[in-house]
């Protein structure tokens, strides 16, 4: 039996947080390699949420329950399942979570 994939749509938002964790790595790095890892890493997540869309643990971000999904156990993938898609709202490193 074939389960069935939700789409995965990226809000404006988590995208430029995205592209700013990985630029700033790029910079501080003085290489792509490690972006790379990251970039796999959400990819390979992306196809486990997009087939359990649930597995996210839920959190609270910005006040409202949205689901949490960990990357390379340094990054935060928030998203929320709507209308049969998932909306990944925010991208964040799990220091600034610790910071606040």
């Amino acid at each position: 039996m074939l389960c069935k994939e939700y789409p995965i749509i990226w809000t404006s938002y988590a995208i430029q947080q995205y592209l700013t964790i990985l630029d700033f790595w790029t910079k501080h790095n003085n290489s792509i390699e490690y972006p790379k890892k990251i970039e796999q890493a959400v990819l390979r997540q992306e196809d486990i949420i997009r087939k359990n869309p649930e597995i996210g643990t839920i959190r609270k971000y910005n006040g409202l329950p949205l689901r949490c999904s960990i990357i390379l156990r340094k990054y935060s993938l928030f998203y929320l399942i709507r209308n049969e898609e998932i909306v990944v709202v925010d991208f964040i490193s799990n220091h600034l979570l610790i910071a606040k």
